[in-house]
């Protein structure tokens, strides 16, 4: 029996594991904790997957034999869920008779609830304010989740009777719902009369709408470009939602008649349709319908479909909008490119071309993570091999490689292949820069230099985006910038680096331009200040004197990439403030240069100190002449349920749940240590290491 029981996509699978909960763990991977539910049902566990039909039943377990330590993620929302659920025992609350009422994903269910919202509260968990829509139909208020074919009826409670402490959720968006709702009394604008009209979800729905562009708004709320398409279809405006079968026709409203001014959104890529309906006039391509002719073929979500095209790679290409990475994948079947979208069951098949046919060319997309998914599937990864430089080497570099040695930046180049941000983090370490998987902690070094020492030209092309991005902000900071005032700068790429800095929340800005990765960001509060740290490299910014509470996004810089398409704002518990979203135009980018560094003779990236690593040895029980003024304790992904600490008499004891193993900081408690102390990974134990310090 497999330690690991991995919990995956499966379309319509209801699986049913023989699962021990003595020794055996739940591995979540990157599923969000919106994306699943978990319940007790007939003395059983079940997980369900609802926007994928899908489930898995632990047979005869209980949540009472269960823990936190039968538990794994990468994303902390996913605990999140599971701690729930430990703490109501499953049951999510008794609609209409507890005093929360747990709202879940459940496959086309429409339930009535007698609500009371005189000491009611709905809980949304983790569901995102994109999801469900609220509106007030004959008297009671109704909440809609139409991916999911689901509804919930608040009996003869309306809008006005409500406010927002009847609703607590953990993601900001789904209380912005309910604000707006509460602002228009839910009625989402009157399509024809009112100024503003309301694009929701409205599954099976196709309406006609009497627009006037020249007072009126479409409003997009929180919904993304990816999940509709603008066409002009017999002098009508028509907006398609496939993956819910609704549409919205403008009657007799043109494209031309049209602007920007009459379309409002919460998120950007909603925008960036428009923009590109009103570029191209809607037109676009209809998919299944003279393909093969024309020299843009568009892709569009329409649920069910499996669509043939006869496409020529020698001067087409396939557009993909604001269709993401995560959406889709590209497979070669039987001498056919088939593309998949599985969570609209539909596909594309380009009948006889192959992937050997087919370059990044023959690919648009408005979202990288669409190109990137091109790029790995492709032969040449859309850069063909980089060459050496004359008369240097060319390194490869990989975070699973033996360090590098005898590296000259006067002459020499380092290629980093074809990786993602995501798995692959410049650091400076005791030993020179090294290549990081911050998810492993596998490192490759280059000894001996550092990313100071380095220039742009001593890098190959860098095939992804984001990488290339982040590793050029930290070769700028090294290189020196030319700071501003009321600034503060965030980095990550100095190893176990903690900077105290005095701020002041109403004039001054935390700038993360220079930032060398999208992972492991944590923002919380100690008695010294705010800290933001990164889990990976270990690198900390503390905001002295500071309150948590006095930080919003006005506070924070960031370029484009790093907040609409990997969210860092949300890793930092707020939302960003797009006046503050800024260009990297002073950002020159490795691998496009022929410059080259020079060694400055200095090995490594200097630390002092000792580091302990919390590992799994059976029966170990180490005492720690800890010395807080330089050593440090690194707790790598482990968990609170996994490593549990407790200040007594003798010290500060850590102890590894169920290993028999234990670690004494002897002498000391937690009042003697400091954040710089500290390393860890997962989002629990740094809350938890928070709280010990503050």
């Amino acid at each position: 029996m497999d330690h690991i029981v991995s919990i995956t996509w499966n379309w319509g699978v209801h699986e049913t594991v023989a699962f021990d909960p003595a020794h055996q763990v739940l591995d979540f991977g990157w599923i969000a904790g919106e994306y699943f539910t978990v319940s007790e049902v007939d003395g059983s566990v079940v997980i369900s997957l609802p926007s994928n039909q899908h489930s898995y039943t632990l047979s005869g377990v209980t949540l009472d034999e269960m823990s936190l330590a039968n538990v794994t993620a990468k994303d902390p929302s996913a605990l999140g869920v599971w701690e729930a659920a430990f703490d109501d025992g499953g049951m999510g609350g008794d609609p209409g008779v507890g005093h929360v009422i747990a709202i879940t994903w459940d496959w086309g269910v429409h339930e009535t609830i007698a609500f009371d919202p005189t000491h009611q509260v709905l809980d949304f968990g983790w569901i995102t304010g994109e999801y469900f829509t609220v509106s007030e139909v004959d008297g009671s208020v109704v909440i809609s989740l139409p991916s999911n074919q689901h509804s919930y009826t608040l009996a003869g409670v309306t809008l006005g009777e409500m406010s927002l402490a009847n609703v607590t959720a953990n993601d900001p968006s789904a209380l912005e719902v309910w604000e707006a709702a509460f602002d228009d009394g839910g009625m989402g604008g009157d399509p024809g009369d009112g100024h503003v009209i309301a694009i929701t979800w409205d599954w099976g729905a196709h309406e006609t709408i009497a627009f006037d562009p020249t007072h009126q708004v479409l409003d997009f709320g929180w919904i993304t470009g990816e999940y509709f398409t603008v066409s002009e279809v017999d002098g009508s405006v028509v907006i398609s939602l496939p993956s819910n079968q609704h549409s919205y026709t403008l009657s007799g409203v043109t494209l031309d008649e049209m602007s920007l001014a009459n379309v409002t959104a919460k998120d950007p890529s909603a925008l960036g349709v428009w923009e590109a309906a009103f570029d191209d006039g809607g037109a676009g391509e209809d998919p299944g319908h003279d393909h093969g002719d024309g020299h843009i073929v568009t892709l569009a979500w329409n649920y069910g479909t499996h669509t043939v095209l006869q496409f020529d790679p020698t001067h087409q290409v396939l557009d993909f909008g604001w269709i993401t990475g995560q959406y889709f994948e590209v497979t070669e079947i039987a001498g056919s490119v088939v593309i998949s979208l599985p969570s609209a069951l539909q596909s594309y098949t380009l009948a006889g071309v192959t992937l050997d046919e087919m370059s990044l060319a023959n690919i648009t997309a408005n979202d990288p993570s669409t190109l990137d998914v091109w790029e790995a599937v492709l032969d040449d990864g859309g850069t063909g091999d980089p060459e050496p430089p004359p008369g240097g080497t060319l390194f490869q570099v990989t975070t699973s490689g033996a360090d590098i040695a005898g590296f000259d930046p006067a002459t020499d180049r380092l290629d980093l292949g074809e990786v993602s941000v995501h798995v692959f983090v410049p650091i400076d370490t005791p030993d020179g820069l090294g290549f990081m998987n911050p998810w492993n902690g596998n490192v490759q070094v280059i000894q001996g230099i550092n990313l100071g020492e380095l220039d742009i030209g001593n890098f190959a092309p860098v095939w992804n985006n984001h990488l290339r991005e982040d590793l050029s902000g930290a070769l700028a900071w090294e290189k020196g910038i030319v700071q501003q005032p009321n600034t503060v700068y965030a980095r990550s790429h100095e190893m176990n680096q903690v900077d105290r800095v005095e701020f002041d929340a109403a004039t001054d800005v935390v700038d993360f331009r220079y930032y060398g990765t999208r992972e492991l960001i944590s923002m919380y509060q100690t008695a010294e200040g705010v800290v933001i740290a990164n889990g990976g490299t270990g690198q900390k910014l503390i905001l002295l004197d500071t309150d948590i509470d006095d930080l919003s996004g006005e506070n924070f810089v960031f370029h484009m990439g790093q907040v609409y398409e990997d969210h860092l704002d949300q890793q930092l518990g707020i939302t960003f403030d797009p006046a503050n979203v800024r260009s990297r135009a002073d950002i020159a980018d490795a691998g496009s240069g022929s410059a080259m560094g020079e060694s400055d003779g200095v090995d490594g990236y200097p630390e002092s100190g000792t580091t302990t690593r919390i590992d799994w040895s059976w029966g170990s029980h180490r005492v720690l002449a800890f010395d807080p003024a330089e050593d440090r304790i690194d707790f790598g992904f482990s968990t609170t349920a996994q490593v549990a600490v407790e200040d007594n008499a003798d010290g500060i004891l850590l102890t590894v749940v169920g290993n028999n193993q234990t670690y004494l900081l002897d002498g000391l408690d937690f009042a003697d240590l400091r954040v710089d102390n500290i390393l860890a990974a997962d989002a629990g134990m740094i809350a938890a290491w928070a709280g010990y310090l503050s």
